[in-house]
């Protein structure tokens, strides 16, 4: 089960890395709610920024704290991930030169921050650092430009040993080197294959003709009629679709019109990760299969997993009803 991701524990949180010389500031939707921006709500997960020189504290932390269980599929030049009691945290790294206060992404892409990069704070009655409202609104408006579907790309990875592209639980078995035929070796490929993600295609079977139901589908002002969750605050602004997630705003892109049934979304969260949905319509007789497959993003839990998965069959199943009533 996921953990508590209650004020205590986010205090908590901040606190122990800061006596372990990594202090942190809130970001993303708890420091929203600690500066009053938004009110409190359910959270993901903790999002975290690190001023700092480099990783090197919070990594001697994560090497000898039992309780602290890297995700070394998230461990970017930028960023590290860490589940604590159930609980995702993800650590943001600012640097600073020349008084200015900066993050590389995917070690290539710099992000300037503004100064003050935090602000003073209170999160249940405890004073604490947040990343500064302006800040905030910053990185919301400029977070695509810092690439933020290439966390599926394995070249982004950064091992403990600081290799590219290693994911950690594969540092110590990778084998370098082609086969003497000159074809990739099997170390080679097994820490290719280490960075796969679990799968799980949900489907539905529809008495109605698959043109029909993909028209229907295509449309994101037909979504609050079946889907649920954040579905249900779909609306246009400025040019783009976006909803309410439960970390704040999130962006929403839409395969174009095509003759294949393909209705692929992406979703953007408001920490600036980028998450594919997968979604088919196949004609199956006089009727049809809408088919969504759904991905177990690192760090999730095998009741996580079968949470989303129950929730996606449900909204299935609610446009099942619909568009056969």
């Amino acid at each position: 089960m996921r953990g508590a991701n209650t004020v205590a524990a986010a205090v908590g949180i901040v606190g122990r890395l800061g006596e372990r010389g990594a202090p942190c500031a809130l970001f993303g939707g708890w420091a929203e709610e600690a500066l009053g921006i938004t009110p409190p709500r359910p959270h993901a997960d903790l999002d975290l920024l690190l001023p700092a020189a480099s990783f090197e504290s919070l990594d001697r932390l994560l090497a000898a704290a039992p309780d602290l269980a890297e995700i070394a599929l998230k461990r970017f030049a930028h960023k590290r991930a860490f589940l604590i009691d159930g609980l995702m945290v993800e650590v943001v790294l600012v640097r600073e030169e020349n008084g200015t206060a900066f993050t590389w992404f995917w070690g290539d892409v710099r992000f300037e921050w503004l100064a003050p990069l935090t602000e003073a704070c209170r999160l249940g009655g405890h004073p604490l650092s947040a990343t500064s409202r302006e800040n905030l609104r910053r990185y919301r408006a400029l977070h695509r430009a810092t690439q933020p579907w290439r966390w599926q790309d394995p070249a982004s990875l950064v091992a403990p040993s600081g290799r590219r592209g290693i994911p950690m639980v594969m540092a110590d078995s990778f084998k370098t080197g082609a086969a003497e035929d000159g074809k990739v070796g099997r170390g080679n490929s097994e820490a290719v294959m280490a960075d796969l993600l679990e799968v799980r295609t949900i489907s539905v079977s529809i008495r109605r003709e698959w043109r029909a139901v993909y028209d229907f589908v295509r449309r994101p002002e037909n979504f609050a009629r079946w889907a649920s969750g954040a579905a249900t605050s779909l609306r246009r602004e400025g040019g783009e679709w976006v909803a309410d997630g439960p970390d704040g705003r999130t962006v929403l892109r839409f395969a174009g019109t095509n003759q294949f049934g393909v209705l692929d979304h992406w979703v953007t969260l408001a920490s600036g990760a980028e998450l594919h949905m997968p979604v088919r319509v196949v004609p199956n007789g006089s009727g049809c299969e809408v088919m969504f497959t759904l991905f177990r993003q690192p760090g999730m839990t095998d009741e996580i997993f079968a949470r989303d998965a129950a929730w996606v069959t449900k909204d299935l199943t609610a446009l099942k009803a619909l568009l056969e009533a």
